[in-house]
């Protein structure tokens, strides 16, 4: 329904302010209105405007619309009633003008708020200061993920079985983790030291698979191998891992291979292979040395009379001997049964292999006390001693070797306990 120009001007005479805007859409017949100066006042000027509206001047509505609608006021309540007759009404709709800015309306005279001078600057601050929230809870989630992370990393290193050295970006220092404190521990030394030997290693030993060599408080020799993490210039991480172990079975594979586990001496394998190498160094640089030989005299007696726990123990006092008696640049070993194998390096006159080989018969003949059946027996055994010179009769290793054995037999054959040196027959 659009309301007559009466209504309009008896609206702009109730309102204690000029009207500067149309009111529409209000509750549903678009109702003139106007600016007011307070929801109060809007109240009282549509109440107002409604008492003296005059339904005789909407001429252009049919006579069945006006009833459909009515109003009544309680207060500052407005109600909108429909109902097909005057008398049949019910509320359809309840208005609270004071308490409710209508859509349309304009206010005047109504208090501004403290911020109107400021809106844009107070805008702008408040975005600012949600950025500002927003940067500062991002940085504190940051921080804390950082110290959840920095805490798993300890947790893990710490249960880690090797030893681990992190460099701390923030004060650029070193960091071991429970294995790197227990070995310093060991170790005596702090970590710092075992840092600063590691990178002194690691500058010196340049693209060696050796391992780093420490010792502990009781002397004992320990074995590390070193992984680098980053660049080996300027290292992130050191991963240690203790190889004293692996050191160990790798000595005792080796003493397996190479060493008499009767005497302590070395092998026939081994023997050997020195052998071959002094004769190869000799064809390089010649230094003459000799081969000598050595079988025991009355061995077998001993053995076949006492038992092998007998014969055992004589080899191993004889080797024990040997072992003393060798100079550092000489090398003997057992050949195996009675037999042993010498070689004595610059020994090639006749005289200074006469001293050698009468030194040995006397260290073999010395008494050697044993035990067979809970008694105690003091025995002794001889030594034959058969003895080839490189390169005067051979520059062949496994030449020496039968000459040497043929001279020994020679010996034995001969008269025993007695040495020779190898002549062509």
């Amino acid at each position: 329904m659009v309301p007559p120009a009466r209504y309009i001007q008896e609206f702009a005479a109730s309102s204690p302010v000029p009207t500067v805007c149309m009111y529409a859409n209000f509750i549903e017949l678009g109702c003139a209105g106007g600016s007011v100066s307070s929801p109060e006042d809007q109240a009282t000027a549509i109440i107002n405007a409604m008492q003296v509206f005059d339904f005789g001047d909407v001429n252009f509505l049919s006579i069945t619309e006006i009833p459909m609608t009515s109003y009544q006021r309680e207060g500052n309540i407005i109600t909108m009633f429909a109902s097909n007759s005057l008398f049949d009404q019910h509320a359809i709709e309840r208005f609270d003008l004071v308490d409710t800015e209508l859509e349309g309306v304009v206010y005047l005279n109504k208090p501004e708020p403290f911020y109107s001078g400021y809106a844009r600057e107070l805008s702008i601050a408040i975005a600012g200061l949600t950025l500002l929230m927003t940067g500062l809870m991002v940085y504190l989630y940051l921080i804390k993920r950082q110290h959840q992370l920095a805490n798993r990393l300890s947790a893990l290193t710490n249960s880690a079985p090797t030893g681990v050295f992190v460099l701390n970006p923030q004060n650029r220092a070193w960091e071991g983790n429970l294995k790197i404190n227990q070995w310093c521990a060991e170790l005596e030394m702090t970590q710092e030291e075992l840092c600063e030997r590691i990178r002194e290693y690691l500058s010196a030993s340049g693209n060696s698979s050796e391992d780093l060599v420490l010792y502990d408080a009781n002397g004992f020799k320990r074995f590390f191998s070193i992984q680098v993490v980053g660049d080996r210039e300027s290292p992130e991480m050191f991963m240690l891992e203790e190889s004293t172990d692996t050191h160990q079975v790798h000595t005792l594979l080796e003493e397996q291979a190479l060493i008499d586990p009767l005497t302590r001496l070395l092998n026939r394998r081994a023997l050997l292979n020195e052998l071959k190498q002094w004769t190869a160094h000799n064809d390089r640089n010649p230094s003459p040395f000799a081969v000598m030989m050595i079988d025991l005299d009355g061995f077998k007696l001993i053995n076949d009379q006492y038992g092998h726990s007998a014969g055992d123990k004589v080899l191993s006092e004889i080797g024990a001997r040997f072992k003393n008696r060798t100079r550092d640049n000489d090398v003997i070993g057992r050949l195996g049964g009675d037999e042993f194998m010498m070689l004595a390096a610059d020994v090639t006159s006749h005289q200074s292999c006469q001293e050698l080989c009468e030194d040995l018969i006397k260290l073999i003949k010395q008494p050697i006390e044993i035990n067979s059946d809970g008694e105690r027996h003091t025995v002794s055994v001889g030594g034959s001693i058969g003895i080839s010179i490189c390169p005067e009769h051979s520059s062949i290793d496994t030449e020496l070797a039968e000459l040497a054995d043929k001279a020994m037999y020679k010996v034995k054959d001969r008269e025993k306990g007695g040495w020779m040196i190898f002549k062509e027959s």
